[in-house]
């Protein structure tokens, strides 16, 4: 019987790569930079509701960064409603997004507030 390769031992099979620029000397913390990236990609529609991100210790080797700031970015994420997950079940973008019911809210403000003014 063949080992697996690494790469398919570390990566869970529907697990999207996720491989995102992060600048050691940025002013922004490494955490802050992954957690940035990640919600754009949510936001811009390239990680689909329901789509499997790779686990802490993957992504952390992937990028070249602790687990811990992967770790720290994930639980920003899943805080904030862009992902959920369990142990043992894999993170997964969620269906709908906190951004979206933002929007909702702003545009129903404005609905009851009328027309702006003319200048």
């Amino acid at each position: 019987m063949m080992e697996p390769t690494t790469a398919a031992r570390r990566r869970a099979a529907d697990a999207f790569p996720l491989l995102l620029p992060l600048d050691p000397g940025a002013p922004r913390a490494m955490h802050r930079q992954l957690y940035d990236g990640v919600r754009a990609a949510i936001l811009d529609g390239r990680l689909a509701p329901g789509t499997r991100l790779p686990s802490t210790r993957t992504l952390a080797a992937d990028l070249g960064v602790a687990r811990n700031t992967v770790t720290q970015a994930f639980e920003q994420l899943r805080a904030e409603g862009y992902v959920a997950g369990r142990r043992g079940g894999g993170t997964r973008v969620r269906g709908t997004v906190p951004d979206e019911h933002l929007d909702v809210r702003v545009e129903a403000r404005a609905a009851r507030r009328g027309p702006a003014p003319a200048p």
